[in-house]
């Protein structure tokens, strides 16, 4: 705390309050002594006042000569303030600075956690007291006073004060109890002295200001009494507005003063007489007597001066005509200059031209190139086909025919026509390096085919069983050519799934810490993919690498967002060309993510888990739902490693924990692969747009370091009035746990537990209002269809909407019952997956009710889901046949 007041105005006495309430001021040997005109004490420390001796010395000042304003630290007294503050730090916390002078240095002192105790006494008082103890004239004391008052006012500006008045604790004494408390609630430590501690009337000097002369009152100038009356509304709580100004002769009249008194004061100061000071006086009389002679001297100087003046304006005239003279010859340049920016500019205009020449050349070469690919593809075909031809058992006969043919002509070893272009498709396929013809399978082995398929699926092809359905596939199998037959079997007993990929991350190959890739670079992207780092490089360098192999032409960047990697991670970006790299300190994964997405150009922004694997045709279609302007954020099906399911959307339950639905099982099962809408989609692969993302701010900072922020963020999604969707089309594989690892009470994990009540306790009314108890009614959780009606269609088969009439009917009535808000589910009788119908059925977001586990299970599949089923419609009489009992 710092004691800001004038002498003789009272602080003496507020510091001996200050200490009998505890602060401490300095040890006892460390005080100024008490002298006759303030018996119990200054309360100042001697350092403290050598320290701003020192200040006030460097800046030619005094006491009672005081600078112009505030001084700082500086000069030579930097130690000796340095040195007073670590003394006054000793004492602890509750410590208090005490000196008149302090209202002239104050800046030197004052700190981050400094508080001002600000003491006000009347101006006619304190210069009478001034009068009585240090001989100064009262006008000297009154401009005194004004002036280190208004140096005291200006630390009010910015720092937390109390403001007390003498005269106020003079007529209550209580006031200064209350004193106290004010400053006890700016946080001061302060304990409650004794009453009889805190005030001495005896102590009181000088009189009020209502009992000086009108002589003497008159000597207080208008500028001071608006400051005495500025300073009583201040501490008598009054609001702390704009100081009146000073008057322009304020600091002149001291400087007279302090010049005609300082001798005066020096021998007060010391004890001597005041008749030396008055001495004194009339030798600076005389000196100011000498000052004027040496002024005249330099006013005649001055002229002189003028003089050498004149002379050098004539020499200024000169150089001007050399100016104007170089004026000219920078025309000529600038001349010069305009004419070369004017031929600049038409070769920028002929070099647009040659531009424009060029990029209607290059559309003529593309659109050359292009036919010369089809030309060269219808090509490739024909040869294909003759060299077909010339394989098959056809083309055998026909090669005998033509050996006989040329031997009974007599043309033995003259080639046809025929062989000519049969020598150039051979030749053209090595050219190029063609596969050789597809051999096309014989019936045998396309009914092996048909046959290892029913094995496959024994419960759906038994179901699909009847004598006429034999009959029609017999007369097919038997009448049909063999391209037909082949097409016409493949539609009906579709190939096994391809092999899956596993991905562990233990054995990834090292030779990945040395792969170099090439992303292509966007002027306009339409997607910001952003994959979030920590360490793990084979890891990320995998990742990118599938990310790179699975490209599309859908313009994108990418942006590894490395939050504070120490290994491989900080050379990525010599390794991996067109990648955005924005590196910083630790922040953790959401922090991270957020700093990163404000570089994203795109209009999605995609974030990517490091531990993921894109595959083949996986962006497309995660995209394509964006084509709804409904849609805010989607997400794919997420894949172990192994091949198995690891979430197909997420569903949230009244009480704030989450399922990945579907976790563990056959991701190949008909409620997994369809579109839909979910409560929220995992940040493993989360895409959301980027205009929305900015309106909400990224992910909420309530969740830092991570966990239940994707969730958080697709319900805010959705409160904002988008929807969520997953997308089943788009496959991704994610080696959960790399990053952070699965033990919920280590690491950064542990914030899941921490995490989830914070979620819970921002979407309580969503989560009560819309989301069911834990694992109830999972079937409409899943894909949030509680509110809306289901039909069941059953037909023959997966509508091929292009090659009949009835199965085009049947794609209507589904698409139609769509647009009723219906949540539509479709069975085919054969419980084939015919593609790619089955697909575009699933795309629209029907549940396409087809492959074996639901033709085994047929009857426990209705009894579970039979509660949610409104309507079945059963297309076909021989369909109805089937199911009806």
């Amino acid at each position: 705390m710092l004691v800001l007041g004038m002498h003789r105005s009272g602080t003496s006495l507020v510091a001996r309050a200050l200490d009998a309430a505890g602060l401490h001021a300095g040890r006892g040997d460390d005080m100024l002594a008490a002298q006759a005109d303030n018996p119990l004490g200054f309360y100042e420390r001697r350092d403290l006042v050598e320290a701003n001796d020192a200040l006030l010395d460097a800046a030619g000042a005094s006491w009672f000569q005081p600078p112009e304003s505030p001084l700082g630290r500086g000069g030579p007294s930097v130690a000796a303030v340095n040195n007073a503050l670590a003394a006054s730090a000793e004492a602890g916390a509750g410590t208090f600075l005490k000196d008149p002078r302090l209202c002239l240095t104050w800046p030197a002192w004052a700190g981050s956690d400094t508080v001002i105790l600000y003491v006000y006494r009347n101006p006619l008082a304190v210069a009478d007291s001034l009068r009585r103890r240090n001989a100064f004239p009262l006008g000297y004391g009154l401009s005194l006073w004004e002036h280190y008052n208004r140096c005291a006012l200006e630390a009010l500006a910015n720092l937390p004060h109390v403001c007390i008045s003498y005269d106020a604790i003079a007529a209550d004494p209580a006031e200064l109890e209350r004193m106290l408390e004010r400053l006890a609630g700016l946080g001061v430590p302060l304990a409650a002295p004794a009453a009889e501690e805190l005030f001495l009337p005896g102590l009181r000097h000088a009189a009020a200001g209502d009992q000086f002369s009108a002589a003497e009152r008159a000597l207080q100038t208008y500028e001071q009494t608006l400051l005495a009356e500025y300073c009583e509304n201040l501490c008598a709580g009054g609001p702390r507005a704009a100081i009146p100004p000073p008057s322009p002769s304020l600091l002149p009249r001291l400087r007279d003063y302090a010049e005609a008194l300082a001798p005066l004061a020096e021998v007060v100061e010391t004890g001597n007489a005041r008749l030396e000071a008055e001495a004194l006086v009339e030798e600076r009389t005389g000196e100011r007597d000498n000052a004027l002679d040496r002024l005249r001297a330099t006013e005649r100087d001055y002229a002189a001066l003028v003089d050498a003046h004149e002379q050098e304006r004539g020499a200024h005239a000169r150089l001007q005509g050399v100016h104007e003279a170089l004026e000219a010859d920078h025309e000529a340049l600038a001349g010069a200059h305009r004419a070369q920016v004017e031929a600049y500019d038409t070769l920028a205009g002929q070099h647009r031209a040659l531009e424009q020449q060029r990029a209607e050349l290059q559309a003529a070469h593309d659109a050359l190139q292009e036919k010369a690919d089809y030309l060269f593809y219808t090509l490739s075909e024909a040869y294909s086909n003759l060299q077909a031809f010339e394989a098959s058992p056809l083309g055998r006969i026909q090669r005998q025919l033509s050996r006989v043919y040329k031997l009974l002509t007599g043309r033995h070893g003259t080639a046809t026509s025929y062989d000519n272009v049969l020598i150039a498709a051979r030749g053209h396929a090595q050219d190029f390096d063609l596969p050789g013809p597809e051999a096309r399978p014989s019936r045998l082995a396309m009914a092996s085919d048909v046959l290892r398929y029913v094995a496959r699926n024994p419960a759906g092809s038994a179901r699909s069983f009847s004598w006429p359905r034999l009959k029609r596939a017999a007369s097919v199998f038997f009448r049909s050519s063999p391209e037909d037959l082949r097409v016409w079997i493949h539609a009906r007993f579709p190939d096994q799934a391809g092999e899956r990929l596993v991905f562990d991350p233990k054995a990834l190959d090292p030779d990945l810490d040395t792969l170099t890739l090439a992303f292509p670079e966007h002027e306009r992207p339409r997607v910001s993919i952003i994959v979030p780092v920590y360490n793990d490089y084979r890891v990320t360098a995998h990742c990118l690498k599938a990310l790179r192999d699975h490209l599309d032409d859908t313009p994108v960047e990418v942006i590894v967002a490395d939050d504070g990697s120490d290994d491989l991670t900080t050379t990525l970006e010599k390794r991996m060309r067109g990648v955005t790299v924005v590196r910083g300190e630790n922040v953790g994964f959401l922090r991270n993510c957020n700093r990163a997405a404000r570089e994203a150009r795109g209009d999605i922004v995609l974030l990517l888990n490091n531990d993921t694997a894109v595959t083949a045709g996986w962006l497309a279609p995660l995209l394509a739902v964006f084509q709804e302007a409904d849609v805010g954020a989607a997400g794919p099906m997420l894949l172990f490693g192994d091949g198995k399911l690891q979430e197909a959307g997420g569903i949230l339950w009244r009480d704030a924990s989450g399922w990945n639905f579907g976790r563990g099982d056959d991701p190949d099962k008909p409620a997994y692969n369809y579109r839909k809408d979910v409560d929220y989609v995992s940040g493993a692969c989360l895409a959301v747009r980027r205009s929305l993302w900015e309106e909400l701010g990224g992910f909420d900072e309530r969740f830092v370091p991570a966990y239940y922020e994707d969730a958080d963020l697709c319900l805010a999604v959705r409160d904002a009035g988008y929807r969520v969707v997953y997308q089943p089309a788009s496959r991704i594989f994610h080696f959960e746990g790399v990053s952070n690892g699965t033990d919920l009470t280590a690491g950064v994990k542990q914030h899941q537990v921490r995490n989830q009540a914070v979620f819970a306790e921002k979407w309580q009314a969503v989560l009560a209002a819309e989301h069911f108890e834990n694992a109830v009614h999972v079937t409409w959780a899943r894909d949030r269809s509680v509110r809306r009606r289901c039909v069941l269609v059953i037909d023959h088969y997966v509508p091929h909407h292009d090659k009949d009439a009835g199965s085009r009917s049947t794609f209507l009535y589904l698409q139609l019952l769509l647009a009723m808000g219906y949540r539509v589910q479709f069975m085919g009788a054969n419980f084939f997956p015919h593609q790619p119908y089955t697909q575009a059925l699933q795309q629209l977001g029907i549940e396409v009710l087809v492959g074996e586990s639901i033709a085994r299970n047929l009857d426990g599949w209705f009894s579970e889901h039979a509660p949610y089923i409104d309507e079945i419609f059963l297309h076909r009489p021989h369909v109805a046949e089937q199911f009806l009992p």
